[in-house]
């Protein structure tokens, strides 16, 4: 029987094997699937927040879930910083 994959403990995406993230929140060691998570969940507990894990109702956004979300928006950023850089040159 294999092992079950273990959840990333802040944004439930599966930790790969071999990782070697993790952070202890409230006394007990906890997975990380990357860096990203380890420094976030790091931060949360260095200031003290850790109730944040206590409380939240669903998982973390990941980058991912930002990219996704923001696809449009940040096209059209992106489109527009263009255009402000070929702005500026022409002046």
């Amino acid at each position: 029987m294999t092992k079950a994959q273990e959840s990333c403990f802040h944004c439930a995406l599966p930790v790969p094997p071999g990782s070697h993230y993790s952070v202890v929140i409230n006394g007990k060691e906890q997975p990380m699937c990357c860096p990203g998570c380890q420094a976030v969940a790091q931060a949360i507990v260095d200031n003290n927040l850790t109730d944040f894990y206590k409380y939240r109702t669903e998982s973390s956004v990941t980058a991912t879930n930002l990219v996704t979300n923001l696809n449009c928006r940040g096209v059209l950023l992106v489109a527009l910083m263009i255009n402000t850089r070929k702005l500026n040159r022409r002046h």
